[in-house]
């Protein structure tokens, strides 16, 4: 009952304080879930709230970090590993040491071993707590990937240096070896425990796909539940959890899926429905911030043991200390990046003040230093408060600083002005239609500009009419799914493919093998009721595509044009998916290029093509003559090539 009533109470609070926002817009929703959990905790009576650590990690901390993880662009992350890799290692140690040794010199008596364990707890960066922040402010993307990639990762090395420093303090044992061993053992395991729960969460989507057991919410169960057991599983084989759901998020993330119209209507219910939980859990964090803000300073500042001016500079020293040290070890790291780039540090100083500030502490550090034993708990209550103080006065100054530094997120005044342009492009381009003759390009990027006009529009309206066109296109989705499985089933349905060559082209000898090896990768792919063409050329037919198109006077060896327009005829309703030009100038220098021989390079021009069509893209990131590729789309080509690899084409 008191479980219930708690529950009650919590949401209770953060629909006072979601009302509270919507009516004073420039109170941060975390501040005001704070000051209502100190509020909240004046009424709890003593020893009956005691925030139980791995169940928070598991139950709150571990599912935000599985959906930041989740969303993050990992490729954009791993482009900033030395810094991140940086202030996950020397710059978390150094603070657990200095925030230790200059407790213990403002309190003697404290012993040595519990300080370092009060530093080790304010160490990491809160995630939770930047996420809050950043979504009211705009960050450069670089500084708010290098602040994702450290908040993703850090805690693990901050959880272990505190267990380590409890050792050291409960048995007055330390071994810098062992500590090594335990951090790196920890990491790892965290990291094969993570990959393995995705795997299986994968193969068991898949065997629930294949004997037609799959729906929407038996998907969505799956994926919500993921981060659950993949925090209890490491936990249960000792290694980092933190690190596990991170990981699981990841490969979560990046799954080499079919495309389906069931994985549409999960993505779009998965959306909506992570949006109420990441609120939720977002809230009860500074909730249960708050409530144990009050329950640790009351007794504190009540005792006549303790000075509070003393306590109250004691919070304020360490807090200086904290962002002094993490400003100086990331001025080191750009400075030494300025010498070797030759580049002027004036450069950086903006990422530096962001990166120094944006490095506040959340809750996490709370539930940290409450893994001590009860009994050192009762005995040394100092320790609470001094992690509690510089938790709250941390979030505090990034509250205040960041706003100097960064531009508040304000909508766009002017949308109407961005709508007429894009619309007076969208006329242009249909007055170039009736003048070309290949339409298809065009097609592709009149429906780009329409779903940019579409996402201004949306920009605008309440929350409500968003959700409203959700539920439409979600209905949508199901009335489609529904009569495509029907048309499947009975067999009504496949897919229709086009072959040309460019005019005056000789027809090659394997012309005739490309449509049936097209139709392979098309069912491989779950394409169904789905039309495409590929266009045969050289380089000189690519070249006049490229520059009239992308503006790049070059040719290239594939360039594929979207259309995504539907149709119906005498045999159904027909999608006209795009379509694909090939050079084959440029497809002999690649095969030389790759030291393959023509058949599998045109094998691969072909997959990257229909990839595109399907909406993929890999952004910067070229395939490499012996470089394995990393996003997405590049994989997925390279594993549909080995499916595909007794295929032939040219014989």
């Amino acid at each position: 009952m008191d479980l219930l009533l708690y529950i009650i109470i919590f949401l209770s609070v953060l629909i006072v304080s979601n009302a509270t926002n919507k009516l004073f817009p420039s109170l941060p929703t975390p501040l005001i879930q704070i000051l209502l959990g100190i509020g909240l905790g004046f009424f709890i009576p003593v020893g009956t709230f005691h925030l139980e650590t791995e169940l928070f990690l598991a139950l709150i901390i571990g599912p935000l970090l599985f959906r930041e993880a989740e969303e993050s662009d990992i490729t954009s992350i791993l482009k900033h590993w030395k810094i991140v890799v940086y202030l996950i290692f020397p710059v978390i140690f150094l603070s657990t040491l200095s925030l230790g040794f200059l407790s213990h010199w403002l309190w003697v008596s404290l012993p040595l071993a519990a300080c370092i364990a009060v530093g080790a707890a304010l160490g990491p960066t809160d995630l939770v707590a930047f996420a809050s922040l950043s979504e009211r402010f705009t960050f450069p993307k670089r500084v708010e990937n290098i602040l994702k990639g450290e908040g993703l990762l850090n805690d693990a090395s901050g959880l272990v240096a505190f267990q380590f420093a409890l050792t050291a303090w409960t048995t007055g044992k330390f071994s810098a070896q062992e500590a090594s061993t335990s951090l790196i053992l920890s990491i790892i395991g965290g990291f094969i425990v993570g990959g393995l729960t995705a795997f299986l969460n994968r193969q068991l989507q898949k065997l629930l796909y294949t004997v037609r057991a799959s729906d929407t919410a038996g998907e969505l169960l799956l994926e919500l539940s993921l981060p659950l057991l993949t925090f209890f599983l490491a936990e249960e084989l000792h290694v980092s959890g933190i690190i596990a759901v991170v990981v699981a998020g990841i490969f979560k993330a990046s799954r080499f899926k079919r495309i389906t119209l069931l994985e549409a209507q999960v993505d779009t219910v998965t959306d909506t429905i992570w949006q109420t939980v990441t609120f939720m859990l977002n809230g009860s964090v500074f909730v249960i911030l708050g409530i144990e803000l009050e329950t640790i300073a009351e007794p504190i500042l009540k005792s006549p043991v303790y000075d509070n001016l003393w306590l109250l500079l004691t919070i304020l020293l360490l807090t200086i200390v904290l962002f002094v040290i993490r400003f100086v070890m990331i001025y080191g790291f750009y400075f030494w990046r300025s010498l070797c780039l030759k580049k002027k540090m004036s450069k950086y100083w903006r990422d530096i003040a962001l990166l120094t500030f944006s490095g506040v502490k959340g809750t996490v550090s709370i539930a940290t230093i409450l893994l001590i034993p009860t009994a050192l708990e009762q005995e040394y209550p100092l320790l609470l408060f001094l992690v509690a103080g510089v938790t709250l006065l941390s979030f505090l100054t990034g509250l205040v600083v960041l706003p100097r530094l960064s531009e508040n997120k304000e909508e766009s005044s002017d949308y109407l002005m961005h709508i007429a342009i894009l619309n007076n492009v969208v006329q242009e381009l249909e007055e170039d239609l009736k003048h070309t003759k290949v339409k298809a390009p065009l097609y592709a990027a009149i429906d780009n500009y329409h779903g940019r006009i579409e996402h201004l529009i949306l920009e605008q309206e309440g929350k409500s009419v968003q959700k409203d066109l959700t539920d439409l296109q979600l209905l949508m989705l199901s009335i489609e799914s529904d009569g495509l499985e029907q048309a499947y089933e009975e067999r009504k349905m496949s897919n229709r493919v086009y072959i040309s060559l460019q005019e005056d082209f000789e027809e090659p000898a394997w012309y005739g093998n490309v449509e049936p090896f097209v139709r392979k990768v098309l069912k491989e792919l779950n394409f169904d009721g789905e039309e495409i063409s590929i266009v045969f050329c050289n380089d000189k037919y690519m070249q006049d595509l490229n520059r009239n198109y992308r503006g790049i006077d070059s040719a290239t060896d594939v360039l594929s044009f979207e259309n995504d327009e539907e149709y119906e005829d005498e045999e159904g309703r027909w999608k006209c998916a795009g379509d694909i030009v090939i050079s084959l100038d440029t497809l002999h220098v690649n095969a030389e290029y790759f030291k393959e021989n023509t058949d599998s390079e045109l094998k691969r021009l072909i997959v990257h093509g229909i990839l595109h069509l399907n909406g993929m893209d890999h952004g910067d990131e070229h395939i490499e003559d012996g470089v394995a590729p990393v996003c997405e789309m590049l994989v997925l080509q390279e594993n549909l090539l080995k499916t595909f690899k007794e295929e032939t084409i040219i014989k």
